[in-house]
């Protein structure tokens, strides 16, 4: 340690605004993508959370349409539009982040609804 230094003890309180949606980017999609941060390139546990905005257009014009890819519940000749997804915001999330946000969404879903959630 630097003779120069002192350790200390530091609360960091995190405060956020009266008005928290100010200035945050609307999102409609999300995705989970597992971190391979190993040194084997195995999985972490940990994730990163991407959030992004999907903005469908009112018709689809039949040129934007293709072929579904076959596969089990597809029924042959079905049309797709693939619809693009706005990347917004990324969020890493540890492990122990990621089990924190399940018990606050999980607690915010029991308190409205009766603790019906399936």
């Amino acid at each position: 340690m630097n003779p120069g230094l002192q350790a200390f003890a530091v609360n960091i309180n995190a405060v956020w605004p009266d008005d928290t949606l100010e200035g945050a980017a609307a999102v409609n999609q999300f995705i989970v993508v597992p971190a391979i941060n190993n040194g084997d390139g195995s999985p972490s546990g940990d994730v990163y959370l991407v959030a992004g905005f999907a903005d469908p257009p009112f018709n689809f014009r039949e040129d934007a349409l293709r072929e579904a890819v076959p596969e089990p519940g597809v029924e042959p000749g079905t049309k797709v539009f693939d619809l693009p997804i706005k990347p917004r915001a990324k969020l890493y999330l540890s492990r122990q982040r990621l089990l924190e946000l399940r018990d606050v969404l999980t607690a915010v879903i029991e308190a409205t609804d009766g603790g019906q959630a399936s």
